[in-house]
């Protein structure tokens, strides 16, 4: 508790115990009254057995009376002046309530997405769950592919196990290609890449003149689905057109490196 909640708090503390006081002088100034209305009943029951009128009780009795009116007016507006600031002040507090509570819950929100990002960089990639995997990449079955992987990467031979495994389930034909199947150094994230079928440039590919592989998309959405960083291209090569190379490369090492591959490989599928 800061030390503006602390003193509201203690504001709000001295107002109440101000309004229970209150409430006792009520009793007192009505009282008072009451007693006024005895001492002028006494007063004239006393005239009426005698036939003398008692003047002192008389005037005795109302001046009580007037007093305790007075009295009672007189709480009745310091009563309506400390509610208000007390409801003011209770306002007040509610609201400083609900704005802790909603800078709680931002700074919550804030510490689960980094402990969710965190996660991700450390935990191993995975396809998901494998069998629907399976069934999705199914329909594409006869793609060839050809598969590249970090050499020195447990994680990486992880999830190209995962990939290669599925794929050849699902009816895909893995064929031998120019480039090695374990690769020295590779880029970040996954790349799966269309070998063109002839008329290839460089611009063209760059433009997005050139067709890509519908399973390498479907393929490459099923990942990116699952949070693992990819991208698609299209590449040059006199080897088995259409074929497709899955470059298994290493995680992100940051996660401002993995959001922009994905922000790169959603702006490519927008403006296809």
């Amino acid at each position: 508790m800061g030390p503006k909640s602390a003193k509201r708090n203690e504001t709000k503390h001295q107002l109440e115990e101000r309004l229970d006081s209150l409430s006792k002088w009520l009793e007192r100034w009505t009282a008072l009254v009451v007693l006024g209305l005895l001492v002028e009943v006494a007063s004239e029951a006393t005239r009426e057995r005698t036939g003398h009128p008692v003047r002192f009780s008389n005037l005795a009795g109302e001046v009580l009376i007037m007093i305790g009116v007075a009295g009672e007016l007189w709480v009745e507006v310091r009563n309506r002046l400390f509610s208000d600031k007390l409801r003011e002040l209770t306002g007040s507090i509610i609201a400083a309530s609900e704005r802790s509570i909603a800078e709680l819950n931002a700074e919550t929100e804030k510490l689960r997405k980094e402990n969710n990002e965190t996660a991700l960089l450390l935990s191993y990639r995975s396809v998901g769950d494998m069998p629907a995997f399976e069934n999705a990449m199914r329909e594409f079955s006869g793609t060839k592919y050809a598969i590249e992987f970090l050499h020195d990467s447990n994680e990486t031979a992880r999830l190209q196990w995962q990939v290669n495994g599925v794929l050849k389930s699902a009816g895909w034909v893995p064929i031998r290609h120019p480039f090695h199947r374990v690769r020295m150094n590779m880029q970040p994230g996954v790349f799966i890449k269309t070998v063109a079928r002839g008329g290839y440039s460089k611009s063209a590919a760059q433009e997005g003149a050139l067709p890509r592989s519908k399973a390498g998309e479907a393929l490459a959405d099923w990942l990116d689905d699952n949070r693992i960083a990819t991208l698609t291209a299209v590449v040059a090569g006199d080897d088995v057109p259409g074929t497709l190379i899955i470059a298994v490369g290493p995680k992100p090492e940051t996660i401002e490196e993995y959001n922009q591959i994905r922000a790169e490989y959603r702006r490519r599928r927008i403006s296809k």
